[in-house]
């Protein structure tokens, strides 16, 4: 294990100019550790305990000319469950999904019927099934819990694509 002491600059490194740049990936990411990689050149560190996306974007910043962030490792985070509301909207199926976001966009029974190809008793049906899987009363109730909990896009007007769900 490298001490706080044993932290040095790399041989042969003139001053602070260097074309390759040092990311440090420590467990003691705290303190005396973080003070002496940066004083000898390091771009920046990560502690060992991060998350990956914590390292990615330390990496990125460090690519970019920039100082990375110093990421303290903290007590291990308890996975997130999700919410009932998140689990309703799972079981929507994909055409229930691209009829909620045609709802969504305004789209009259007919019309969506048109789009999906299908009869408008079908798309009827496809409607009643988004009510009971999302446990609301209403297509407009049906809508606003779709942009709540994020089933639908909520781009400004854009068109709703079926390939995207």
């Amino acid at each position: 294990m490298v001490q706080v002491d044993q932290v040095r600059k790399p041989p042969g490194k003139r001053g602070n100019v260097t074309a390759t740049k040092v990311l440090l990936l420590s467990a003691h990411a705290r303190g005396n550790t973080v003070a002496a990689a940066l004083a000898v050149g390091a771009a920046g560190v990560v502690a060992k305990g991060g998350s990956s996306r914590q390292l990615a974007d330390a990496i990125r910043r460090v690519a970019a000319g920039k100082q990375a962030m110093v990421v303290a490792a903290g007590p291990p985070q308890s996975p997130r469950h999700p919410s009932v509301e998140q689990l309703r909207g799972w079981t929507l199926s994909n055409r229930e999904r691209e009829v909620l976001g045609l709802l969504a966009t305004g789209w009259s029974i007919w019309r969506i019927a048109e789009q999906c190809e299908v009869s408008p008793a079908t798309v009827r049906s496809h409607v009643q099934n988004v009510l009971v899987k999302l446990g609301v009363h209403g297509k407009l109730e049906a809508v606003a819990f779709a942009f709540q909990h994020g089933i639908v896009p909520t781009g400004g007007g854009a068109t709703w694509d079926r390939h995207s769900a």
